[in-house]
């Protein structure tokens, strides 16, 4: 029996192997991201939280046919990450952290395992780039972001105060976590459809294209420490009707400096319009790009955003997350028609200048 009861502690740890592989990327995260650099305190939080749990929890061994369920689940999740179907890192620690809590709860039970569920749900508060989509999805500041996961974690350090105190376990709880979980494998598979890409599309910095005069700003302070690990030019066109920006970034092997422009345009004072993607032809080849009109004051901003190496491009964040590597020299461009008043026209100023500056195929290839 005591053989048994080792057995079936050591499989639960071993559980923990999948996001044992994440760490190393999580860690560049907190090293490189402003807005992941403080999640390090959710990790101290889940071990507090999960050793309370161990500490107040009996033992109970499940029946014979949760151990099938068991296998199945493992050969699932080994067939998500040995075949790349979850390449998102996010979205592999996500996996990772669910798939620990079900090991532990066949292999030791429901009553631990919906002890340690707070602290699981802890746990995901610090998945890379959280911060970012609270962000987006709330249209709150990255501190307050942070502060919203803050109360987050207390909220669910008090709830597993009180299941502990209680000795709490709904009946439902099963049903609730099973729902929970074919839920998140459609959305990982779902995700999986992210791999839509086009033409790479890399540009090169010109003084003069066709009529528009450009000119490279020198980066402030602030600039330099966004990008302190990654190559990154501003540049300044001016036409006879319209003047441009140009952001360009080498992006090197570090994806944490790497946000969505809507994100940058929001932290400067800008209110977003509206942000989609949309497929436009340059020299009759088509190319995905997110374009996001944004306002500040009186200013107004037309801003196309693409993601390319040198063998393709997408116009997808989450695309680009899931198709970088860092060896694929990877670059990102954010090319915005200042002031414009007529949409179309903005959009037609900038598919000529981006023509003009556009790395042309026999360059970019080598030929």
């Amino acid at each position: 029996m005591k053989n048994r009861k080792l057995l079936l502690n050591i499989g639960a740890v071993l559980g923990g192997i999948p996001l044992v592989l994440c760490i190393p990327y999580i860690l560049r995260a907190w090293q490189s991201s402003p807005m992941d650099h403080r999640d390090f305190v959710f990790a101290i939080a889940f071990g507090m939280a999960a050793l309370a749990a161990l500490l107040f929890t009996g033992h109970s061994e499940p029946v014979f046919q949760k151990r099938i369920l068991l296998a199945a689940l493992s050969l699932l999740c080994g067939f998500l990450f040995c075949n790349n179907i979850i390449s998102l890192n996010a979205g592999a620690i996500v996996c990772a952290i669910m798939f620990w809590w079900v090991e532990i709860w066949l292999l030791r039970g429901i009553r631990l395992a919906f002890n340690l569920l707070p602290a699981f749900l802890i746990l995901l508060l610090l998945v890379v780039s959280s911060t970012y989509w609270i962000c987006v999805m709330t249209n709150v500041s990255p501190i307050n972001a942070f502060r919203l996961k803050l109360l987050a974690m207390t909220f669910l350090l008090v709830s597993e105060t009180l299941i502990l105190w209680y000795n709490w376990l709904p009946k439902i709880g099963v049903v609730l976590f099973s729902m929970a979980m074919a839920v998140a494998v459609v959305v990982m598979l779902m995700l999986s459809n992210l791999t839509k890409t086009y033409a790479p599309c890399k540009v090169s910095f010109q003084p003069m294209a066709g009529g528009y005069m450009g000119i490279e700003m020198d980066p402030n302070e602030g600039f330099k420490r966004f990008f302190s690990r990654s190559e990154a030019h501003q540049y300044k066109y001016s036409g006879d009707t319209a003047d441009f920006s140009l952001l360009a970034v080498d992006c090197g092997d570090n994806i944490h400096e790497i946000h969505p422009a809507s994100h940058c345009l929001r932290t400067s004072g800008w209110t977003i319009d509206s942000e989609e993607t949309q497929v436009v032809t340059i020299d009759e080849k088509e190319l995905n790009v997110t374009e996001v009109m944004a306002t500040r004051h009186q200013s107004q901003i037309l801003l196309w955003v693409w993601y390319s190496n040198d063998t393709l491009s997408t116009g997808n964040f989450i695309c680009f997350r899931r198709l970088w590597r860092d060896e694929r020299q990877w670059s990102t461009y954010q090319l915005g028609v200042i002031g414009g008043q007529n949409l179309e026209e903005s959009r037609r100023q900038l598919t000529d200048l981006l023509s003009l500056i556009k790395v042309k195929p026999n360059i970019n290839m080598g030929n």
